[in-house]
């Protein structure tokens, strides 16, 4: 009987083992399967559930040891979070194909940035070590230095390490975001430049703002970019209107030869218009100093840009100082500055109150000479439009000066026997050489 009982018991336990171990091996699979479920609906474990299960285990099983280590494989990065929050801030800046407002570092928001991040707000965090003391208790009760001060004194010096490696890495990244922010500049400004259109009141503004910038690679991208959009009418004015060509005077002013070059070309496009001639009345005499002690690339733009600004009769008396140096340049030039400067007294002989002017100054002797070019057809046509608008005013101004101003030399040319050569040009075939030629051999006959 003893013996049926016991063999009962150990059956019952056997069962009772045997659901439990089934029991077992059910949990882990609906554990298994939750936690699947889980995974599948969020992307993302916060740091401090994963504390929490590293504190619990004590009562964790085989699953919640492979969660674990899928919980750390998923957290673990090999970049720190300033370093992912700049790849996220530099992504969003280009993608944007607008310009910034402003070429310092502004933040837009610190929303969404951790607090260690380059745009939160512990960079705008000063921390000042002159409340921080170094120093032990004078007071003479205590002779021996207890434990408490000695580990006081520590961390006071660990402080002072820590605050001074702050300064460093808080340097080092003002240095670095400075470049991030000028790549992101350049590259809109390259965006722009290459397809320029009509700009917004908003753009031509950071146009202006940009050309305060001391990087030199952004002031020539911008200077480029503004030469190119000044090609349309209405950029023309929205950046006479926001101050440009205060701010292109400054730069005119500067160093460096390429900034020099930037600029005139960027006054000679925006000095097309009329309308756009007041604001550059003060820009005349530097432009005028470039033209005479330039070299020739910048010698040839700032001709264009006077030439340009001529047509107004308000910069006429400034130009007419340096008449004389415009005629050499227009006599023994390169072609380009020789067409420029040609083109620049054409435009002041349309004025007729300052034709008596350009009489008596001073020219080459030699200046009629490039009539003998007929191969350089621009130079020649020049020429005569000029002396053609002179010569028609001539009539009653012929002296006996000795100089050889331009009313001497056109006196003397109609004595002598190189008028024929006038003649030959005023039966060219070119219509316009044609009709300036006849227009300045009439004139001649006048005056003789």
């Amino acid at each position: 009987m003893a013996h049926e009982d016991r063999f009962f018991v150990e059956k019952i336990a056997f069962c009772s083992v045997l659901c439990a171990g089934f029991a077992y091996i059910g949990y882990g699979a609906v554990r298994k399967f939750y936690y699947k479920k889980c995974k599948e609906k969020n992307t993302k474990f916060s740091q401090t559930n994963s504390l929490r299960l590293f504190k619990t285990e004590g009562t964790q099983t085989d699953e919640l040891m492979k969660i674990r280590s899928m919980i750390d494989d998923r957290c673990i990065s090999p970049k720190s979070v300033r370093e992912r929050v700049n790849d996220l801030n530099m992504t969003e800046r280009l993608r944007k194909n607008s310009i910034p407002v402003s070429p310092e570092i502004k933040p837009h928001s610190f929303h969404g940035s951790p607090w260690s991040s380059p745009l939160g707000c512990a960079k705008f965090l000063s921390v000042s070590c002159e409340n921080i003391s170094t120093r032990q208790c004078p007071s003479p009760d205590f002779k021996e230095k207890s434990k408490l001060a000695a580990s006081q004194g520590t961390l006071d010096v660990e402080l002072q390490e820590k605050l001074s490696k702050l300064h460093i890495s808080e340097s080092i990244s003002q240095q670095m975001l400075p470049f991030q922010e000028d790549v992101i500049t350049l590259k809109s400004l390259s965006n722009m430049q290459k397809a320029p259109g009509k700009m917004t009141t908003f753009e031509a503004r950071n146009l202006v703002r940009l050309l305060q910038s001391v990087n030199e690679d952004i002031l020539l991208k911008t200077l480029y970019t503004i030469s190119n959009c000044a090609a349309f009418t209405t950029n023309q004015e929205l950046l006479c209107e926001s101050e440009c060509p205060k701010h292109l005077k400054e730069l005119l002013l500067s160093q460096s030869e390429a900034i020099k070059i930037a600029v005139t070309q960027a006054i000679s496009n925006i000095s097309v218009i009329d309308r756009s001639h007041r604001y550059f009345q003060s820009h005349i005499p530097i432009l005028l100093n470039n033209a005479i002690n330039g070299r020739e690339l910048l010698k040839s733009l700032s001709l264009t840009a006077l030439a340009n600004l001529a047509l107004d009769p308000a910069s006429h008396k400034i130009i007419l100082k340096y008449v004389h140096h415009v005629s050499l340049m227009a006599r023994n030039g390169t072609t380009v500055v020789q067409l420029q400067a040609l083109r620049l007294l054409v435009n002041l002989s349309c004025n007729k109150d300052i034709i008596p002017l350009l009489l008596m100054s001073e020219v080459p002797s030699d200046m009629l000479d490039m009539l003998r070019k007929p191969h350089e057809r621009e130079l020649v046509l020049r020429l005569l439009t000029f002396l053609a608008n002179i010569a028609t005013f001539a009539t009653h101004f012929v002296d006996g000066s000795s100089k050889p101003t331009l009313l001497s030399v056109l006196y003397h040319f109609s004595k002598r026997a190189e008028l024929s050569d006038l003649l030959a040009l005023a039966n060219d075939q070119d219509e316009d050489l044609s009709f300036q030629a006849k227009r300045l051999h009439d004139a001649l006959l006048g005056i003789s």
